[in-house]
């Protein structure tokens, strides 16, 4: 409730103080962005289990769709930016302006390539799922370091995420299945990389799974008992 309420002054500061043009700007830039990307909504601790937390039930949409909805909305956005004289403005200013740029710029580049991107978060890369980062553990790492039980809710959320792994990993290996058509894939030695550490992932028993394990300790520190799971 603490960052919520950071967030409200935030806004109402916003409102009131009147900002300059540019610095409105970058807020609903920053906003625009991150308001469909409920995983990194959280990675960023706004208003997780607030009043107004409409996201930290979901995970963030990896679809075809979703990719090409984000292209868009960069673009548009890199084009309101050149609008802006950066010699005009504070060298504060000029620092977020350099950011904003470099960060649509890497986004916008990566897209020229046929086999497009995963994720705004993952340009330049033909190969989003590797021996060393992918869905494949990104995503068991973000529910169990990022996602917050604190009460019933925030608990029933989580559950809501982990019944969103299937769409999540069907997105991907359409991605995956994209890429392999324009003869993007890695390189088999990495593949069998890949695969050992999923077969690890599913090797122990599913009470055993740190998916598992790591939510009963999040209940236990929440005092929820495991009934209260059923309700969920």
């Amino acid at each position: 409730m603490k960052i919520f309420s950071l967030a409200l002054l935030a806004l109402l500061g916003w409102f009131w103080l009147k900002p300059a043009p540019f610095d409105r700007f970058a807020n609903q830039s920053f906003y625009e962005m991150v308001r469909t990307d409920p995983e990194a909504l959280t990675n960023l601790g706004l208003s997780n289990n607030a009043p107004f937390d409409f996201y930290s039930g979901k995970l963030t949409d990896v679809s075809s769709t979703k990719i090409a909805q984000r292209l868009n909305q960069a673009r548009k956005i890199q084009s309101r930016l050149k609008q802006f004289d950066r010699a005009k403005l504070t060298l504060q200013q000029q620092l977020t302006y350099d950011i904003l740029s470099l960060s649509l710029d890497e986004v916008l580049a990566s897209a020229s390539f046929d086999y497009g991107i995963n994720e705004t978060g993952n340009t330049y890369n033909p190969y989003p799922v590797n021996q060393l980062f992918g869905v494949q553990n990104t995503l068991p790492d973000f529910l169990v370091n990022m996602h917050q039980v604190s009460d019933k809710r925030s608990a029933a959320r989580y559950v809501s995420r982990l019944k969103g792994w299937d769409k999540k990993f069907t997105d991907v290996i359409a991605d995956l299945k994209t890429r392999e058509e324009h003869g993007v894939v890695l390189p088999r030695f990495l593949i069998d990389k890949v695969l050992a550490e999923c077969k690890g992932f599913i090797a122990k028993p599913a009470k055993e799974n740190m998916l598992v394990t790591s939510f009963r300790t999040k209940m236990e520190e929440a005092s929820l008992s495991p009934s209260a799971v059923l309700k969920l």
